[in-house]
C-alpha cells in the first residue's frame, strides 16, 4: 500500500493575505487501485514496536479545543491490505 500526497496552497484574495493549504491523500494499493482518497488530511508510518505511543500522538496532535470542547479527528487505518476507521467499519482490500 502507498500514501500519496501533496500539498496546494490556493490564494483566496488578490492581496494573497489569506492562504488556503490542502494536503490531499490517496492510498494505492499494488495493483494501482485507489483505495481512499481524502480532501485535506496527512499519513504517518508506524512500526508494531511503537503502535500505541504513534496513535496517542495521532489522535492528540490534530485535535482541536475551542468553546464547544475538543474536536477530535477521525484517524483511518491501514493496516497491510486493510483499510478500517474508528468506526470500526472495515474495508477489506481485494486481491483477486
Amino acid at each position: 500500500m502507498y500514501a500519496v500526497q501533496s500539498n496546494i496552497t490556493e490564494e483566496e484574495n488578490s492581496l494573497a493575505l489569506l492562504k488556503d493549504n490542502e494536503k490531499p491523500l490517496r492510498l494505492i494499493d499494488d495493483e494501482g487501485v485507489i483505495r481512499l482518497q481524502k480532501k485535506n488530511a496527512w499519513s504517518h508510518q508506524s512500526s508494531a514496536a511503537s503502535w500505541q505511543s504513534d496513535v496517542d500522538w495521532m489522535i492528540e496532535e490534530p485535535t482541536e479545543y475551542n468553546d464547544g470542547g475538543a474536536n477530535l479527528p477521525n484517524p483511518i487505518y491501514c493496516i497491510r491490505k486493510t483499510v478500517s476507521s474508528t468506526s470500526f467499519r472495515t474495508t477489506e482490500c481485494r486481491t483477486d
